[in-house]
């Protein structure tokens, strides 16, 4: 049974700062195991204090633009980074300790992981949190240039990317990833391709009964851009609302904890509704306020995209596995037809909303339940299920076999 265990990720950055490997790491450790864990370090990331970790530096702390510009162009033509990461992990971790390699990723260090393997002598597992195969293909790296010339070189790097990805995928003892629809588009690549959802971490997240002055609808977590992620159909859902005077509006928050730059994208938005009065936003808090945050929520806001003709697959954001844990209803909109959907209603979270109709009766009936209670509740289908610590005996069992 492998008990020595190597966890290689990418950087550790808000708002969700890791999560997935720090509850498994934590876990493992908890289990009897003996984890070290590599990551990227940047200038944004916090470093887990109680996991053992060795933070690899790529872009040099106050970096200048022109040199972080260089190293960046050296990292997509040539895989600087990797190579430079499978030098720091050989001359920095005692390799002959290993018995099993866990990297968990989106791009960065996937490169690095046959190699280190080889060094190893031992196995590896493939975690895989998102793939190019679920964004459309300009967005993926939110870059806000169209140009014809960056189009083209995108392309490229993705196909060489998605080669290496698939090639080690091959030769993985297995793979883990975080949607039914990541594990199809993954299985023909390694037939040990399992489904691991995200989850919430018991030890911190329970319902808590906290009777709350307004009836407070919460988003937190990136944006990205109104295309990736749209609240529309929610300022329509409330303007309607007190049109029609069915709440009062004086009853009613809405706050976004969400990144600096998307205050005013948002502040707009609510304006051409008559709600700016209603909106708070706010920068990101840490993992550690998200409990609080959550049972001060009446109602938690996951975002899609808002062409459903073309959708992201496969996304689960971390956040509706908190809002399970905080036993907290999900509205999420629009709704995306794909598995976030499917699992809101196979489980009974909420509502995945197709229209300003169903959202505003979707509100209402919570605001009902809130007025009577000064609270909101829903208790998920088979609950227990979707915790950090149900995951990480799936990881476990995965690893003992």
């Amino acid at each position: 049974m492998p008990k020595h265990i190597l966890i290689l990720t990418d950087a550790f950055v808000p708002p969700m700062q890791g999560t997935r490997m720090r509850n498994l790491s934590r876990n493992l450790l908890r289990a009897g195991y003996d984890c070290r864990l590599v990551c990227e370090q940047t200038d944004q990331t916090i470093l887990p204090d109680t996991i053992p970790t060795t933070p690899f530096r790529y872009y040099p702390p106050a970096c200048s633009k022109t040199k972080r510009l260089l190293l960046y162009l050296l990292d997509k033509l040539f895989n600087l980074k990797e190579k430079r990461f499978t030098r720091f992990v050989k001359n920095n971790i005692d390799l002959s300790q290993i018995d099993l390699i866990i990297a968990s990723a989106y791009i960065f260090p996937l490169a690095s992981v046959g190699q280190i393997a080889q060094l190893c002598h031992c196995p590896y597992i493939i975690d895989l949190r998102d793939i190019f195969e679920q964004w459309d293909s300009t967005l993926f790296i939110n870059h806000p240039t169209r140009s014809r010339l960056f189009k083209a070189a995108q392309q490229l790097y993705i196909r060489r990317k998605t080669k290496e990805r698939n090639l080690l995928l091959e030769k993985a003892k297995a793979v883990t990833t975080i949607s039914e629809w990541h594990r199809q588009q993954l299985l023909p690549h390694n037939p040990s391709t399992h489904l691991i959802y995200n989850g919430f971490d018991a030890l911190q997240f329970a319902f808590r009964q906290v009777s709350t002055p307004k009836f407070t609808i919460t988003y937190t977590g990136k944006l990205y851009s109104l295309q990736l992620r749209n609240p529309e159909l929610l300022f329509q859902a409330l303007r309607q609302l007190i049109e029609q005077q069915l709440i009062d509006q004086q009853k009613i928050s809405i706050v976004f904890y969400i990144e600096d730059e998307m205050h005013p994208v948002i502040r707009q938005m609510a304006d051409r509704y008559q709600l700016g009065h209603l909106l708070d936003c706010r920068s990101f808090v840490s993992s550690e306020q998200i409990p609080s945050v959550l049972a001060n929520t009446s109602v938690s806001l996951l975002l899609n995209k808002a062409d459903s003709a073309d959708p992201i697959h496969g996304v689960l954001p971390t956040k509706l596995f908190e809002a399970i844990g905080a036993e907290k209803p999900v509205l999420a909109i629009p709704a995306d037809h794909d598995c976030l959907q499917q699992l809101i209603e196979e489980h009974h979270l909420g509502l995945a909303a197709q229209d300003t109709d169903e959202t505003a009766l979707f509100l209402l009936d919570y605001y009902h339940q809130w007025l009577r209670n000064g609270y909101t509740r829903l208790t998920a289908t088979n609950r227990d299920f979707f915790s950090r610590q149900q995951q990480a005996q799936q990881f476990i069992r995965l690893i003992n076999s």
